[in-house]
């Protein structure tokens, strides 16, 4: 709407849509007309359908520390983001999870976990091993579904 960064995101709860607004744009541009359509589907809703977008709230709260050209993510099916920027080195170009932490953390895990699939009979296992470098011990996880319901366990070997 105003072209600058979004700083309250903003949308009406009802749109099926993810896209957001800057909520403090909006309200300033529509309080006179008293019109509240949603500027990405164009529908009508009372201002009382008015919400700030917890996801996309969590986002720009993070880019406010970091230059005004910082103005486009990319986001991903699973709510994985990261800001698109070019040739910066900086912590928000890499992939974050939906709460806002960064995959680089979670790479360790992976890179020292094995994953392992056993069917047996109807019932799938999958077994997780982890290094825990610190006290130099593998610990385990696994999940056992029976019946459609999951069993989740852990221990250390």
């Amino acid at each position: 709407m105003s072209g600058s960064r979004i700083r309250v995101a903003g949308r009406f709860k009802p749109c099926v849509h993810t896209g957001c607004f800057d909520l403090e744009t909006f309200v300033e541009l529509n309080q006179r007309t008293r019109k509240w359509q949603c500027p990405i589907c164009m529908k009508n809703y009372s201002l009382e359908d008015l919400i700030i977008d917890p996801y996309f709230h969590r986002i720009t709260t993070m880019m406010r520390n970091f230059a005004d050209d910082l103005t486009e993510i990319e986001v991903k099916h699973d709510g994985s983001w990261r800001v698109k920027c070019k040739g910066e080195n900086n912590n928000l170009a890499e992939w974050h999870s939906p709460d806002g932490s960064t995959y680089a953390a979670r790479s360790e895990v992976v890179s020292n976990s094995e994953t392992k699939q056993l069917v047996n009979s109807g019932q799938t296992i999958i077994a997780r091993i982890k290094k825990n470098l610190s006290a130099n011990v593998d610990q385990c996880l696994w999940l056992q579904q029976r019946r459609g319901r999951s069993y989740c366990q852990s221990g250390y070997k």
